[in-house]
């Protein structure tokens, strides 16, 4: 029977008929004698199988059109609706056009609604919009059902019925279906408080036409009250209401219901985490269409979650989402492609998938065409357009296309390669945050200046950042080590010397050469006692700055003022002064170093305490003073090269 589920909907709201306080024998007493508000009535029972009559559609439209031969204009409405949509009888919009004008004879103006489905269904030509025009007229009868049809048009608008969209009207119109009992309409109502869509955004009242519509059975309310339980939008977080009113959905075989119990087991919201579970209510949702459902289902075949990995299953139901347009599919599809997942490689195919995804509005799918043009992967290498969908992606709000962006445009265009940064900074992208505020930090483009406060701001949000840990190694070795200088210095922040050991130990950890050494001498410079001896190996091939007999670094500012060397033990260190670059670089036995991080080369003027080459010179005894060999330095001399390695021994060592 044609429209089966629309039939029990429209009948709930028919309720300009005799209410149902008596029990079907009791209108069947009185049917049988031909009593015509007792046939309808009767019919009513059979209709909703209610009153202790079972659902009957063929018992149902006998008395209605009994009733309706009698000229009872309410059965003559519900005859019509039954020949409109097979109820009981074959569908015969003739008939049903027939028993509709009957009832509008005897002013009965809720049957304009049958005339309006003839005409929107096709029945008749639709000429001079006679489908809007008639439901215009239900609507003004009362008929919530008419003013809820109409509220969805003038919700979205309908360039096919020439109706502008306007969210006010919509809301109007849904307000009245609401408050003549239909169930679509008080959950339309809750869409319109909840988005704002003709009245202002008001949460508490969306909530309250959301139950409303929930509790009489609607199963989008029943899922919009469990997302509201879910997430705490309702005003608490409660696992187990959220979880009773998706099984409530899902009772009603809502495929959206389904899926999201699935994400409950799938997340452990309130239940243990069950890949069993979450795969088996994924399926089910995605039996009935559920697109993200396919998706899910499609990642936990590939990731081998509640049952074994399988690349075929993976990619069929992909493929399922793909093919239903769903752009998040169809960018899966194009990975699935791209990587041999259930089906051979094809670039060019995966290609295609993304740019379906691409032209879909998928921003993940818009940076990876963005890739595919810049390596020429499945496609030939087009650097105006990776610009074009990288942007693409990043106006719709790709963080990691903003930082894409950002780094094509260093160099070139700082001004453009800045706000990129700092969009995707704002974006919450880890790698940005530490990008800019390394940036800050060090005065480099596209910045124009230090800015410790910014550095150390941006830094630190970094680091608090989720993402934090899918940040390359490097990247995070340098931001911890800037952090220990900002803490160990007071640079944007007030000195804490516990986090600077914290954050520099973080960036030894990380394998940053410098933070191992910092850590090394912070370590000595706490030997103030003369009876505690330290023993260590340091790799500080750096040149740093001379100023004042204070070697000083980005990393750490610190003056000897005695030291004694061992047996066993290397400490050598060069003079040197700028010199133009040219092709030398260092290597042993030449005149030329070069600064192992910023890559400057510098020519050897003088040398003290041994050479590279000769790493075995023994000092047992006369102790080193920098602090009387430095200021005597010449005026030319604006770097130092300290050298150390091997194993050495020192004593009575005092660090600042």
């Amino acid at each position: 029977m044609k429209g089966k589920l629309f039939l029990a909907i429209l009948f709930m709201f028919c309720c300009f008929v005799n209410g149902w306080s008596q029990d079907a024998a009791f209108y069947y007493r009185y049917a049988v004698k031909g009593d015509k508000e007792a046939m309808c009535n009767l019919a009513n029972c059979y209709f909703n199988g209610n009153g202790g009559a079972e659902q009957d559609y063929q018992a149902a439209f006998l008395w209605y059109e009994k009733s309706a031969k009698k000229g009872y204009a309410p059965a003559q409405f519900m005859t019509a609706i039954c020949y409109l949509y097979g109820g009981g009888v074959n569908a015969n919009w003739a008939m049903a056009m027939k028993w509709a004008d009957k009832a509008l004879k005897k002013h009965f103006y809720t049957a304009y609604y049958i005339k309006a489905q003839v005409y929107k269904d096709g029945y008749l030509p639709d000429v001079n919009n006679r489908y809007i025009f008639y439901l215009e007229k239900a609507a003004m009868s009362g008929y919530a059902v008419a003013q809820e049809e109409l509220g969805e048009l003038y919700l979205n608008g309908s360039e096919q019925y020439s109706i502008e969209q306007n969210m006010t009207k919509a809301f109007e119109l849904f307000k009245q279906a609401a408050e003549n009992g239909n169930i679509e309409a008080q959950c339309q109502l809750g869409n319109c408080y909840y988005f704002g869509n003709g009245i202002l955004e008001d949460k508490e009242k969306a909530y309250e036409y959301y139950r409303l519509s929930a509790e009489n059975g609607n199963d989008i309310a029943q899922c919009m009250l469990g997302r509201g339980y879910l997430y705490g939008d309702i005003g608490t977080i409660d696992y187990k209401m959220a979880f009773d009113w998706y099984m409530a959905a899902a009772a009603q075989g809502s495929s959206f219901a389904y899926g999201r119990l699935g994400d409950m087991y799938y997340n452990g919201f309130g239940l243990d985490i069950n890949y069993n579970s979450a795969i088996d209510y994924y399926k089910k949702a995605a039996e009935g269409g559920d697109v993200a459902s396919m998706n899910q289902l499609g990642y936990m075949y590939y990731a081998g979650q509640g049952a074994s990995v399988d690349y075929s299953m993976s990619f069929k139901y992909y493929k399922q989402a793909a093919d239903l347009g769903d752009a998040i599919g169809l960018c899966y599809l194009g990975f699935c492609y791209r990587e041999g997942i259930g089906v051979p490689v094809d670039m060019e195919k995966a290609f295609e998938y993304y740019l379906s995804s691409a032209e879909a509005g998928y921003t993940v799918a818009q940076g990876e065409v963005a890739m595919m043009y810049s390596n020429g992967s499945g496609v030939a290498k087009n650097e105006s357009k990776y610009k074009e969908w990288m942007t693409k992606a990043a106006e719709n709000g790709n963080s990691l296309a903003m930082l894409h962006l950002a780094f094509f445009y260093l160099n070139n265009n700082n001004d453009e390669a800045l706000m990129w940064l700092i969009l995707a900074s704002n974006a919450g992208d880890a790698t940005a945050q530490a990008a800019l505020g390394g940036f800050y930090y060090e005065g480099n483009p596209p910045v124009e200046n230090k800015d410790f406060s910014q550095a150390f701001s941006l830094m630190s949000k970094a680091v608090q950042n989720p993402d934090w840990e899918s940040v390359a190694d490097g990247i995070k070795a340098t931001i911890y080590r800037y952090l220990g200088n900002c803490y160990r210095y007071g640079r944007g922040t007030s000195p804490d010397q516990s986090l600077a050991s914290y954050y520099t130990e973080e960036a030894a950890k990380y394998g940053d050469q410098d933070a191992q050494n910092i850590s090394n001498f912070v370590k000595m410079s706490n030997m103030n006692n003369d009876s505690v001896d330290y023993t260590g190996t340091v790799n500080a091939d750096r040149i740093v700055p001379v100023k004042d007999a204070v070697i000083e670094t980005e990393f750490h500012v610190w003056r000897i003022t005695s030291i004694e060397l061992s047996n066993n033990c290397t400490i050598l260190y060069e003079i040197v002064t700028p010199k133009e670059e040219g092709t030398y670089v260092y290597s042993e036995g030449t005149e030329f170093i070069e600064d192992a991080v910023t890559g400057e080369r510098y020519h050897a003027v003088d040398a003290t305490l041994g050479t590279k080459n000769d790493p075995t010179i023994l000092y047992t005894t006369a102790p080193f003073q920098f602090n009387t060999t430095f200021p005597a330095l010449p005026a030319s001399v604006s770097h130092i090269n300290i050298w150390s390695g091997t194993q050495y021994y020192i004593k009575n060592l005092k660090i600042r």
